[in-house]
This record gives structure tokens, sequence and C-alpha cells, in this order.
């Protein structure tokens, strides 16, 4: 791995633990045991780091989106898929890193409601057509508004009233993401795709069991 490479994957590690702005360029080149004067090299400033590394995850989580859905069985699989990643990904960013984006790196926050907006929403509405056209979902949904809905819901875990009331149940975010999915799609099931559900979900609880 090249200095730059090095630089990038130690930043994100510390950007994810404690946020960008707590973050500053000594914390990441004592992180690396280098100086600043290096790390300027490659990077004008701190944000210009910021952005390179979130474009990389931007596009690293639509890839995702792209291989679940092609990889995937059915829609139903598909949305199982993209619950057990989602979950482990948030587990892993403190929800601070959000507000920080928001607040001090506008274009990257652009950049993320652009990607919100384009690519997540949109694969969203794909697998619902899809599940709609196989009977998997109830075909009186109109997949642009539960889309929407679906993705309103997803944000809200990151709202710091709604997890300071539940924090006492001693759930993560990972767990409040994969419950919202799979209360979504608890919802918007047939008949045969509750049964196809069911048989996913029996199959990962042996799977997981000792």
């Amino acid at each position: 791995m090249d200095t730059k490479e090095k630089i990038l994957q130690t930043a994100e590690e510390l950007f994810m633990r404690y946020g960008t702005r707590s973050v500053t360029m000594d914390d990441i080149a004592k992180e690396l045991g280098m100086s600043k004067k290096t790390i300027y090299q490659f990077f004008k400033d701190k944000d210009a780091i910021v952005q390179l590394i979130m474009s990389r995850v931007f596009e690293e989580e639509r890839q995702q989106l792209y291989k679940i859905e092609a990889e995937s069985a059915d829609p139903i699989e598909a949305v199982l898929k993209i619950a057990e990643v989602t979950g482990e990904r948030i587990r892993n960013i403190n929800p601070i890193v959000l507000y920080d984006l928001q607040k001090y790196h506008s274009q990257v926050w652009d950049e993320y409601n652009s990607f919100c907006e384009q690519d997540a929403r949109a694969s969203v509405v794909r697998n619902l057509k899809r599940g709609i056209e196989q009977g998997l979902y109830r075909s009186n949904l109109d997949p642009e508004v539960m889309a929407t809905l679906h993705l309103v819901c997803m944000d809200a875990i990151f709202d710091q009233n709604i997890t300071d009331s539940i924090s006492h149940k001693k759930y993560d975010l990972g767990d409040l993401s994969t419950m919202v999915i799979e209360h979504f799609l608890r919802g918007i099931v047939t008949l045969e795709g509750f049964q196809l559900l069911e048989q996913y979900q029996q199959r990962k609880t042996h799977t997981t069991q000792p």
C-alpha cells in the first residue's frame, strides 16, 4: 500500500470513529507516525481527504447495491442481504459523522443526498417493482411512494431525539436499521412473499446457531 492510500485508510478509520470535526491533521499524522508535511504533499487540507474518502464510500455502496441485486435469487433475498450489510456498516460509524458532513463539508453532504435520492432510492424502487411483478409484494403498492417512506424511516435512526428515546433498550444503530428494513419488508409482502421470508429467516437462524 502506498503512502497516499495509507493516509486515506487511517483517516477514514479515525473519521468513522470520532467524526470529521474532532479529527485534526495532527491526529492523522500521529496515528500514521509521519509528519503533517508528508500528508500535505498529497492533500491540500482535511476537507480534500474527507471528500475523496466519502466519494469512495458512496461508490462502494453504489456498486454493492448493484451486486446484491444481480446476485440475489429474488427481491426478498436482496432486501435481507442489504439489511445485513447496512447494519454492519452502520455499526462501524459514529452517528456524528453525518452531522459533521452536513455542517462542515457541504460538497460531500450534497453528494450524500444525491446518493440517497438517485441510487439508494432507485434501488428500493427497482426492488419493489420486481417484487410486485413476481407476486411477492402486494400489487396495490406505489413503488415511488413506498421508497420515499422507507428512506425517511432509515434516516430517522440517525435522529438524536429518536435514538435517545430508545437508548435504554440497548440497541445499536445497526440493530435499529435491521429492524426498520425487516419491518418494512413484512408490511409489503403477499402471503407467498411472507412464506419465502420465513424460509430465509429460519435458514439464517439455523446457520447462526452454535
